[in-house]
């Protein structure tokens, strides 16, 4: 299945790869549940009531926006089953790796990213007047789980995303486009090091 997206490239917009959300961890057994960035004279904070953002949820989130990107970025999004989104992240679709699927998308309707006078692109969020020192945006305003009918009662998902988040994914002139194959495959650190170095 993962040659689906062999000719993909997935648009992965410059502030949100800069601000260091693909490679934050935990340190030991302490949870950190906001993370601050400064980048030059101004600083991105990541927060999250639940819990700190992983790799896989990342690589969830972009699973997301590619398929949301290939449909022209709708705000509401329908995948067909929760093992579908582990096969075509090449994991396991055992009980223990749904469960991580479906904690991601926990975390990703808890994770705000705040932007303190270092938006790289303000001219997508042109409804803010005047010149813009601080960015607070959300990933997924809701999401769902639906059973349908099949083997090992499937569960369909549908993701509703946050509209300043979707704007950036439309609209901003700071991404980069990066081949989704190569790192579909990767584990953990070198998934988020790929990104960086790409």
């Amino acid at each position: 299945m993962r040659n689906r997206f062999r000719s993909s490239n997935i648009k992965i917009d410059f502030n949100l790869l800069t601000s260091g959300t693909w490679v934050l961890e935990k340190k030991g057994k302490r949870t950190i549940h906001k993370f601050e960035k400064e980048l030059g004279e101004g600083k991105v904070i990541i927060y999250n009531a639940l819990d700190v953002p992983s790799v896989l949820d990342s690589k969830v989130l972009d699973y997301l926006m590619l398929k949301s990107q290939g449909q022209g970025w709708p705000k509401e999004l329908f995948i067909g089953s929760l093992r579908q989104i582990a096969k075509d992240l090449g994991i396991t679709s055992n009980n223990k790796q749904i469960n991580r699927i479906k904690r991601a998308f926990e975390i990703l309707v808890n994770t705000r990213i705040r932007f303190e006078n270092c938006f790289l692109d303000t001219g997508i969020l042109e409804h803010f007047e005047g010149k813009i020192k601080v960015v607070n945006i959300g990933i997924l305003s809701d999401y769902a789980f639906t059973p349908v009918k099949g083997r090992g009662n499937p569960l369909a998902v549908k993701v509703i995303f946050n509209d300043n988040f979707l704007a950036l994914c439309k609209h901003s002139l700071g991404y980069k486009l990066i081949p989704y194959a190569p790192i579909n495959g990767l584990r953990d650190t070198a998934y988020a090091l790929y990104k960086w170095a790409w």
